[in-house]
Parts: C-alpha cells; structure tokens; sequence
C-alpha cells in the first residue's frame, strides 16, 4: 500500500508539473496574440520577444524554432509603419535559421508597403540588397516596381503639363471622331455647306 501511495504521488507531481510547463509555455504567446488582437502592437511585440526569450531556456517545451516568433514581430513592426525595424527583424530570423522563403516574403511585403506609400526607391534598394534570398521573385518585383514607377511618372507628367494634356485630350477627340460614322458624315455635311 504504502508503494502504492508513492506511485500515485509521484505521478500527480508529474501530472502538475507537466500541466504547468504548458501553460508557463503558452503564457507570453496568449499575451501576445490577445495584444494583437486589440490591435495593441507595442505589447504584442514585447510578448512575443518574452516568449522567445522564454522558449530558449524553457528545454521541456514543445520543440520548435522560437525564432519563428520573429516572422511575428516584424510583421507587427510592419503593420505599425515601422518598416526599418520589420527589416531587422525579418534579417535577425534569417540568421536564427528561419525558412528563408518565409523570410523572403516578408521582406517582399516591406518592398509593397514602400511602394505604396510612394518610396519606390526605397522597395528597389531592399529588393536588391536582399536579392540573394530569392533572385527571381526579386528580380520580378523590382520589374514591376520599375514599370509601376514610369507608369506613375507619366500620370502626373501629363496632369502637370498642359500641353500634354491637351495634347492627349486631342488624340482621344480624334479617334473617337475617326471611329463614329455619323459623326464623320455631319463633319462633312458641315464642310460642305461653309
């Protein structure tokens, strides 16, 4: 009986502390993902970083990268308009042996949120400096970015131009004249009688 007592004892501490070891293991990542959720990127970053920090001395916890966290905080640097720190980070997770593809598409959001935000310059040296991760798709995007940027360039030459403008207004009144019949037969009707 008494071998009994110790077996059962020994196994509800066993019981105890592998349930705390989970729960002290989700602790920093509930807090984090609860702070993301209230939009609260500040915080959700700083439990994310104490989850990371948490997961490298913590051995009993499940096995993972924690560094992957990392993908996390970048993107909340990201969604916070802090585009330098996402790069950081996203550079910090591929030196810790995050996939790189993973890493390479973060990066690639950076480039998209330059270019949206008209720093097209910006996108281009990322995209080329962290070119290696993956040449094509980077060399693609900044294809893009290029045909986005003269694109946009020609925009606002012809609203600043009057006489491009004019210019451009006068050839789309041509081929909307040269494509009407009608309105070609009363041109001419018109010639006739002056």
């Amino acid at each position: 009986m008494n071998k009994r007592l110790k077996t059962l004892i020994v196994f509800y501490i066993a019981t105890l502390c592998l349930s705390s070891c989970s729960t002290n293991f989700r602790y920093y990542l509930d807090k984090a993902e609860a702070a993301k959720e209230r939009q609260n990127y500040s915080s959700a970053i700083q439990f994310y970083k104490e989850h990371i920090e948490f997961r490298e001395k913590d051995r009993k916890a499940p096995k993972e990268n924690p560094y992957f966290y990392l993908l996390m905080i970048g993107d909340l640097y990201l969604k916070n308009e802090d585009p330098l720190n996402a790069e950081k980070t996203f550079v910090e997770a591929i030196e810790k042996d995050v996939s790189k593809p993973l890493c390479a598409e973060r990066i690639r959001m950076i480039a998209k949120y330059y270019s949206e935000n008209n720093s097209y310059e910006e996108a281009f040296k990322l995209l080329e400096f962290h070119r290696e991760l993956d040449p094509l798709l980077f060399d693609l995007d900044k294809d893009n970015l290029h045909k986005e940027f003269i694109a946009l360039n020609q925009e606002t030459n012809q609203q600043e131009n009057p006489v491009l403008k004019e210019l451009q207004e006068s050839q789309e009144n041509q081929e909307i004249e040269e494509s009407d019949p009608e309105l070609n037969q009363l041109k001419k009707e018109l010639e006739l009688l002056e």
